[in-house]
């Protein structure tokens, strides 16, 4: 049963339409109940059956989110404050009453002097006017608290980094005005955290191109969401773990789990699926790229060991299993790996061909993909020829645009041959990427069904 009360705000990333998928897919994976998932611009607003502390929790698990706020208050339940948004005076008072209230619960054992700072996601009142009213609060409880306001340097928001260093979603308090009302923040994505995944690891070939970090953790989110289909196989004695548990609440998957990525570079998939607490399978037909995950998998592991604050299933992750070996996934048997499993999920990104600054002609980028093809192909022949029944994968392929005819995708160049292999689209493609950028990628999430004999898909793939 929904509480009414349980409003929540999630402001999403650049990336929104993944950032939106994989809270969707979140949500329903960790057993939230919610309603209608209404999401405007870059904010998702639901109502969820959770309370505050749980919900927070969400900021340590996904990857396209940046802020969790709580509704404090709706609009809709205030027609004069419907009626006088811009107007400065009336904001003045309602944040400043608003602010009192959340301060004054904050300070209940708390010493020092407390930040806080105003965010606008409705895009109502500027820079300016957001850093008079927030002068104006703290002159206001200038008697009864010792404050610090945290000023909007850029836009109407306050950045991650300011959020993280000001403590707002700890013993500070941030205030967050949105189309549909007011919030107090509760969780925030940790910006430090992320960068230094993804800059300070020490192994990495820029080269050869490396799924960044909130990319793949969002896609393991999404191809974790995916439950095993009727007929999948279950192995006697399998391990009893659950990936990812964060409390009984928070388990992310009924049985046990494994993230594989058979095309592994670098590791930043497998880095994100050990995040979460999951098994993970890697493999590489390059000496280096496995020399590499290798390196950085276990400097994260040393990180997470020595790491002085709060992670969210760090004796999970402790204690995950890790295989990382070299192997071409066109001829990789893959059976064997999953013994103790009975589901598994394919997250990976193999080769998107040579980076590429200007737009090539759509007949000239066809040709340099023919190679690229045939290795997307090779692989999921070779998966497909396993001994499951099924499974679920989420791939990456090149999207390019062409100088001449649009994009050229990968992916709808090899469909017809992938359906004959025994796949099928679970949903439509995802696309990640910014506008100047000439290769995109195409997010392909992909179910196998195994056909009625081995010498089918042998047939169909001729």
């Amino acid at each position: 049963m929904l509480k009414p009360d349980n409003k929540y705000f999630f402001v999403l990333g650049r990336e929104r339409e993944i950032a939106r998928e994989e809270l969707r897919a979140v949500l329903r994976r960790l057993n939230f109940g919610f309603g209608d998932l209404n999401v405007t611009d870059n904010i998702a607003f639901a109502n969820l059956d959770r309370d505050e502390a749980e919900v927070a929790k969400l900021s340590g698990i996904l990857g396209g989110t940046t802020k969790i706020f709580r509704a404090t208050q709706s609009k809709m339940d205030n027609e004069q404050y419907e009626q006088r948004t811009t107007d400065r005076e009336y904001c003045s008072k309602l944040i400043a009453g608003l602010t009192a209230e959340l301060i004054r619960r904050k300070k209940r054992g708390v010493t020092g002097k407390i930040n806080f700072g105003i965010s606008d996601y409705s895009k109502t009142l500027s820079k300016e006017k957001i850093n008079t009213l927030g002068l104006e609060v703290k002159r206001a409880l200038r008697g009864d608290l010792s404050l610090r306001f945290v000023p909007i340097r850029e836009g109407r928001e306050l950045s991650t980094i300011q959020s993280l260093k000001g403590d707002l979603a700890g013993r500070g308090v941030e205030v967050g005005l949105f189309d549909q009302g007011i919030g107090i923040l509760i969780g925030l994505s940790n910006p430090e955290e992320w960068a230094r995944r993804d800059y300070q690891k020490p192994a990495g070939d820029k080269y050869s191109g490396m799924t960044p970090p909130k990319l793949a953790r969002m896609m393991i989110n999404l191809a974790l969401s995916q439950r095993p289909k009727a007929g999948s196989r279950k192995v006697e004695g399998r391990r009893p773990k659950v990936g990812g548990r964060i409390g009984t609440a928070f388990s992310l998957q009924p049985s046990a789990c494994v993230v594989v990525d058979p095309f592994c570079g670098s590791g930043n998939i497998l880095m994100e699926a050990l995040m979460l607490g999951c098994d993970m399978i890697g493999s590489d037909i390059s000496e280096k790229a496995v020399a590499d995950s290798k390196a950085n998998v276990d400097w994260l592991l040393e990180q997470i060991r020595n790491s002085k604050s709060e992670i969210l299933n760090k004796s999970e992750i402790q204690n995950s299993n890790v295989k990382i070996f070299q192997a071409d996934a066109t001829e990789l048997d893959f059976p064997p790996l999953f013994e103790n499993y009975d589901h598994f999920v394919v997250v990976t990104e193999p080769y998107l061909g040579q980076p590429k600054k200007m737009k090539p002609s759509f007949n000239a980028v066809r040709g340099e993909y023919t190679k690229i093809k045939k290795l997307y192909l090779d692989f999921l022949k070779n998966l497909a020829l396993s001994h499951f029944h099924t499974f679920t994968l989420c791939l990456v392929f090149p999207l390019v645009e062409s100088v001449d005819r649009g994009r050229f995708s990968l992916y709808a160049e090899s469909v017809d041959e992938i359906r004959k292999l025994g796949y099928t689209e679970l949903r439509s493609p995802l696309v990640y990427g910014r506008d100047y950028q000439v290769v995109k990628r195409e997010i392909v999430f992909l179910n196998f069904q195994e056909p009625n004999t081995k010498s089918q898909i042998n047939s169909n793939s001729q």
